[in-house]
């Protein structure tokens, strides 16, 4: 579904509605211009670490801008057994759209991103006819700020003049003899105010001279200074002089603030949705925004007690309740993200990683989950490559909602939200492969010689043939599955490239199994209640459920020691028990039976809070607080 500035408001309700409902929220986003290589003499040998690689997106992300956002939130519909889908494309625009801010914003076009975006029919017009605004906190208290300093006459500079400027020293002595004499008629049909113009009273004609800005404020400023029971107002062709009234000038200023409020809450637009996603307090947003037509932008009737009942459920259930949020290869994304509508980035990507936890306690990057522990050589992992790998897979659980089908017969790659759809197709699917095909081992069957891995057993023939070959138990548990040992045999495409595994019916290495499990310094787990897929498992340090999917590291009793031990409270805070007051149903904690595992489950540990960041020494980007 589009959305632009004209739209924004009349649907906002059911966009929050959306975003309190949905399991996570897929997003995307299109850009004005990115990071680049250095060249010359400036140009880096070798891989980049991940803070230099940080610094140069920190410096593109306050250059450049946000174009066009897609959100894709997904929901589970228990009863059907399918996840629904409502991708959202926003228009976007960096014009302070609402007057009376004080608000300037620089920003720039690449002109490599231009022409990308030009080869894929992006419209430029957009951001600037039809686009969302936008608010960041920082920018709104500039606002409040600007705004109290033009409140505050005493903050004003006086100006000073000269005993050579005689034009203007006349016009102060011809506005003082003014107030004076109204001062001092007493009589009852004295009039309430005066009116300081550009000449005297007595030659004022049919028209009246225009006031230069310059004979304005020497005007406000000789009541300013040496009346100060008057107070002055600015009109059109003069200065009006009146007397002060404490009640009214307190009316004057709540009103005002009243005003600075509705302005700010207007330009806030996007805004709103970010700071739904936080969980942050939206309880003070204006609903009477909402009331205009979506086509033309003409104010419509609204039954407000219906607006503020559709408001309240979504708010009630977004309240300190952070969305899980999914993105492809989304580390540049995140950190435009946080630029834009959070605030100021920081200087070192460990404290920006630590703030990025913060807001959002579970972060998914779907590159990451594809190319985990993939060696040195980048496998190809494009949003489209996984999306067409995964589309030959068994699993189709996921549907558009019938209101959000733009995208059901027509590709838009590169479209914020037809990228943002396919970033939740991707979430879904390779979820459920991985975990049907083996993430992680959950029991050892010492009896049977098999090796249970996501709930599927493993002949010990396959594991150690696989060992053998210099293959990871993850690749071995896919090549088992595809081979029909674990299950019926996956789609002729592959998600994860794996090479071919040594043919099983050559092996009788059974006996074995355990040796060469043995030799390649990889302790056997030891038996463990076998769990379902979705089952809540334990992510203490004792966690013995992970089992490692490479060759060549040192694992240790709790897992991948790359990945850590982790605090369920600190990883996971995404219990909406603890600070709001929304009770989830049983279905709800259920979820889907044999759908993506549970946000609470172990296999978030292993895919979740990592940013792919390829080029990097580190490879990936460790949002901190999971570890």
């Amino acid at each position: 579904m589009d959305v632009n500035k004209t739209s924004f408001y009349p649907l906002i309700l059911d966009i929050l509605a959306d975003i309190s409902e949905s399991h996570f929220v897929a997003f995307d986003l299109e850009l004005s211009g990115v990071p680049v290589k250095q060249s010359g003499a400036k140009r880096r040998i070798g891989r980049a670490t991940l803070q230099e690689r940080y610094v140069e997106v920190k410096e593109a992300a306050e250059k450049y801008t946000i174009l066009q956002i897609g959100l894709t939130c997904v929901s589970e519909d228990v009863e059907t057994g399918k996840y629904i889908c409502k991708p959202y494309n926003f228009e976007l625009t960096p014009l302070v759209d609402v007057p009376g801010l004080d608000l300037e914003r620089d920003f720039s076009f690449q002109t490599g991103a231009v022409e990308f975006l030009n080869r894929v029919g992006y419209d430029f017009s957009k951001p600037f006819s039809i686009g969302v605004p936008y608010l960041a906190p920082h920018e709104a208290q500039q606002a409040r700020e600007s705004h109290a300093h033009r409140q505050d006459k005493s903050a004003i500079a006086d100006l000073q003049i000269k005993e050579t400027d005689i034009e203007s020293l006349a016009l102060l002595r011809r506005v003082r003899q003014e107030i004076d004499t109204w001062l001092a008629d007493g009589s009852p049909d004295a009039p309430g105010s005066i009116d300081i113009t550009s000449v005297a009273p007595s030659t004022i004609g049919d028209e009246i001279p225009e006031m230069t800005r310059f004979a304005k404020r020497l005007a406000h400023q000789l009541v300013r200074a040496e009346y100060p029971r008057l107070i002055t107002v600015s009109r059109r062709n003069c200065v009006q002089v009146m007397h002060l009234d404490e009640a009214r000038e307190a009316r004057i200023l709540a009103d005002r603030k009243a005003e600075l409020k509705e302005r700010i809450g207007r330009q806030k637009g996007f805004s709103w949705i970010i700071e739904s996603l936080l969980g942050v307090d939206i309880s003070n947003f204006n609903l009477r925004l909402c009331a205009t037509d979506r086509e033309t932008g003409e104010a419509v009737y609204a039954d407000m007690d219906e607006y503020n009942a559709h408001f309240h459920r979504a708010e009630f259930k977004l309240r300190s309740r952070p969305r899980v949020m999914v993105g492809h290869n989304c580390f540049l994304d995140l950190v435009y993200i946080y630029r834009t509508f959070i605030g100021p980035l920081p200087d070192s990507v460990d404290e920006f990683s630590k703030l990025m936890h913060k807001h959002w306690p579970l972060i998914v990057d779907t590159k990451y989950m594809a190319t985990h522990n993939c060696g040195d050589i980048n496998p190809a992992s494009s949003l489209e490559e996984i999306a067409t790998q995964l589309e030959q897979s068994e699993i189709h659980i996921d549907e558009l909602d019938p209101l959000h089908s733009k995208y059901r017969d027509v590709q838009v790659l590169h479209e914020a939200g037809f990228d943002s759809w396919l970033t939740a197709q991707i979430a879904i699917r390779l979820s459920m492969k991985l975990e049907r095909e083996g993430a992680y081992v959950e029991d050892i069957d010492d009896e049977q010689g098999g090796v249970e891995l996501g709930g599927h057993t493993q002949t010990p023939s396959i594991v150690s043939s696989a060992m053998a070959s210099g293959q990871g138990l993850l690749s071995a548990a896919v090549k088992a599955f595809n081979l029909g040992s674990a299950g019926p045999a996956a789609g002729p495409r592959d998600a994860f490239n794996v090479k071919d595994a040594q043919n099983p019916s050559t092996s009788t290495e059974t006996p074995q199994a355990k040796k060469s499990y043995a030799q390649a310094s990889i302790p056997i787990p030891q038996k463990t209640p076998t769990k379902s897929a979705n089952a809540s498992l334990s992510l203490s340090p004792q966690a013995e459920a992970f089992v490692p999917s490479s060759l060549g590291n040192n694992w240790m009793k709790g897992g991948d020691p790359s990945i850590g031990a982790v605090a369920e409270d600190d990883l996971f805070e995404i219990d909406p028990n603890k600070k709001a007051g929304y009770q989830p149903t049983d279905q709800e904690l259920r979820g889907i039976k044999g759908g993506m595992p549970r946000f609470t489950t172990d296999f978030w540990r292993v895919y979740g809070n990592r940013l792919r960041v390829f080029g990097t020494e580190e490879g990936v980007c460790v949002l901190q607080g999971a570890e």
